[in-house]
């Protein structure tokens, strides 16, 4: 019998129960068989966990502003005038019809109250719409600065006018004035 066939001939003993504790490895008989063949790779593992975000990375250098556009037109030359247009239609016109009147409060105590009589308006009629203003004026009694200021006192108002003749001016005061203010009237 060769030594091939007497290894061939061994047996393996499985133990059942506890195999107890291992021996340490054996020496090589010299021999040093060759490995067997890898075995088939076994199925895959479930995905673990999706780990932490990482950090964002460093903002990366401006680009390129591009090229320049083309320049445009020209526009025209505002230097220039264009051609003068028609004349206009003349219109109906506005006649001045201003007339001066004084406001006398009188002397002391005073009054709130004044009217000044506007006449020898002989265009005016019962449509026309008088207006009346103090004037910023030295009067007899009061300074043109105390005239301008008159107006935080006083109001004016006009009756409706006279056709042919003209309009009365009413003043009135939250305060007692004395003396005498210059105005103006004006109707078209």
């Amino acid at each position: 019998m060769s030594i091939v066939e007497v290894v061939r001939r061994t047996t393996t003993t499985v133990e059942i129960g506890h195999p107890g504790v291992q021996g340490p490895a054996g020496s090589g008989g010299g021999g040093g068989g060759a490995t067997g063949p890898t075995g088939a790779t076994g199925p895959t593992g479930a995905t673990g966990p999706t780990g932490a975000t990482g950090a964002t990375g460093p903002t990366g250098s401006t680009g390129s502003t591009g090229s320049t556009g083309a320049t445009g037109s020209t526009g025209a030359d505002s230097t220039v005038a264009g051609p003068t247009g028609p004349t206009g239609a003349t219109g109906p016109g506005i006649t001045a019809n201003i007339s001066d009147f004084t406001l006398d409060f009188g002397a002391l105590p005073g009054s709130n109250e004044a009217s000044a009589t506007i006449t020898g308006q002989t265009a005016i009629t019962t449509s026309n719409r008088p207006v009346a203003i103090i004037r910023a004026i030295a009067s007899g009694s009061h300074t043109a600065n105390d005239a301008a200021y008159a107006a935080l006192f006083i109001s004016l108002t006009c009756s409706t006018p006279t056709a042919g003749d003209g309009y009365t001016v009413y003043a009135r005061s939250t305060e007692k004035l004395t003396g005498t203010f210059a105005g103006s009237g004006q109707w078209s």
